[in-house]
């Protein structure tokens, strides 16, 4: 993938995460009007252990492939089988011990059948693994995008009509399962059969290939995750309803922008690898992408977290307007440091991520014990922000010192974030200013991206007009 293609494959990308992740989840807010806390923390509890054990299951095997530039036919139905057991294994583990499972999770008999739904859709999945890797390595992202962007809209559609006729729950759980058959099935008709093979001497070489991706995996994806369930054992499922609403809040500018950034760039890194100066400054290029697009969004999500919580929720939510403020600081430094671990996995260095992941759970892991009989939601997620900063700083850090790019890309990431502090300020100012809190975010919200574009258009042209038009944001895209 060049330049072109790649800026192409993450404006597909882009676009899809906006409806699949931003506009069609906005119905999670009349949901949670119309359900309240409880039932949202077991959906939300459902969907954590869900997503953690989704990524479990794939252990690098997806990106293995898509780095795998020697695999053959054969190799591709090795792979495709591999793929289906690791969805059909976990899937069955979580129908055969889901009363155990459920009860350490808080859950009453009558919400066990959520993790029966989180079997079934880990089967499904397993069959999607390569299927979906197969496109993305083909730079089908636009494919890939229709696929998961119907699946959602139909799931949705029948969460929506099940939650208004009084399903509750359970139209949540129906969302779930219709969303993943759906996208399953779409997959199917994008990519010609691959077949199944198991050839146990190729099996062993592709798991040994893909070992220092699980590994990393193993460690960071967890790390990810368990806030939400700890928060569930420790303090049940009404707390873990506030923390995860802010949770969702939170990782919405990242699903949309940071998270499809490093995954289009991942499959342009493995294309790279192999000219140090080209994949040096496209590393750079990615993380002043990020900062220009993403971080100013936690910057204002942080400025006015409780105002936010309010306009979208009421007040019943309010106990998810600081735990936000916290997460915002969390997602806002993941959203850029992801961006390191990709480059650094795709470069076959893998490997060095362990270290970094093992500075945040020495930082984390102590900071949870210290308060274990006194847990709060506050307490886990600054516990979970500060293992988060040390773990994506560092990794950023190193890849930044392995992958030199030009000192001209290097400066220019600089000054992106010295553009954060001068937002930081401007808010801060805004909030200052006589007159209702909702008048001070609507103002911000208006005047924040003339602001940050004007600022850019100094920066890069001398010129502060030269963003402020939809022709100028798609000259500054091509740009970066």
């Amino acid at each position: 993938m060049n330049r072109r293609t790649t800026a192409i494959a993450f404006g597909w990308t882009a676009f899809f995460s906006v409806i699949n992740r931003l506009l069609l989840p906005l119905t999670s807010i009349y949901f949670s009007r119309v359900l309240g806390p409880a039932p949202m923390g077991v959906f939300f509890l459902a969907f954590n252990v869900l997503t953690v054990l989704e990524v479990l299951r794939d252990g690098g095997l997806g990106q293995t492939f898509i780095a795998d530039r020697q695999v053959d036919e054969q190799g591709t139905k090795v792979y495709n089988a591999l793929g289906i057991l690791s969805g059909a294994v976990p899937g069955v583990l979580v129908w055969v011990f889901s009363e155990p499972i459920g009860r350490a999770l808080n859950l009453k008999p009558s919400e066990i059948p959520a993790l029966w739904v989180v079997g079934f859709v880990l089967v499904m999945n397993g069959f999607l693994t390569i299927l979906e890797a197969t496109l993305q390595k083909e730079g089908r992202f636009k494919d890939l995008g229709f696929c998961e962007a119907r699946g959602a809209m139909v799931g949705y559609t029948v969460a929506v009509v099940g939650v208004a006729s009084g399903f509750g729950l359970w139209a949540l759980l129906a969302m779930m399962v219709v969303k993943a058959a759906v996208h399953l099935a779409l997959v199917f008709r994008c990519v010609k059969p691959l077949g199944v093979q198991m050839d146990g001497a190729q099996a062993k070489k592709i798991i040994r290939s893909s070992s220092p991706v699980l590994s990393s995996m193993l460690m960071g994806i967890p790390f990810g995750l368990v806030d939400n369930l700890i928060v569930a054992n420790r303090l049940g499922t009404v707390q873990s309803g506030f923390y995860g609403n802010a949770r969702t809040l939170a990782v919405k500018p990242a699903e949309v922008l940071a998270f499809p950034l490093g995954r289009t760039l991942y499959s342009a890194y493995s294309a790279r690898k192999d000219d140090p100066g080209i994949f040096a400054n496209a590393f750079a290029r990615s993380l002043t992408a990020a900062v220009l697009f993403v971080a100013p969004i936690y910057v204002f999500l942080a400025a006015f977290c409780s105002e936010i919580v309010f306009a979208l929720f009421g007040q019943k939510w309010m106990p998810s307007a600081p735990l936000l403020l916290i997460l915002c600081v969390y997602y806002g430094i993941r959203s850029v440091g992801t961006l390191g671990g990709s480059a650094l996995t795709a470069s076959g260095r893998a490997s060095l991520t362990l270290y970094c992941w093992l500075l945040a759970y020495l930082t984390t892991i102590p900071m949870l014990a210290s308060r274990w009989g006194s847990l709060t939601t506050e307490w886990v997620a600054i516990s979970f922000c500060a293992g988060a900063g040390m773990v994506y700083l560092s990794q950023t850090g190193v890849a930044l010192r392995l992958f030199r790019a030009d000192r001209a890309k290097l400066a220019l990431l600089g000054q992106m974030l010295g553009l954060l502090l001068v937002h930081a300020g401007y808010l801060a100012l805004v909030r200052m200013l006589p007159g209702h809190p909702v008048a001070h975010l609507i103002g911000a919200m208006l005047t924040m991206p003339v602001l940050h574009l004007a600022l850019v258009g100094i920066i890069l042209e001398r010129r502060p007009q030269v963003f402020l038009s939809a022709s100028g944001i798609k000259r500054l895209y091509r740009a970066l």
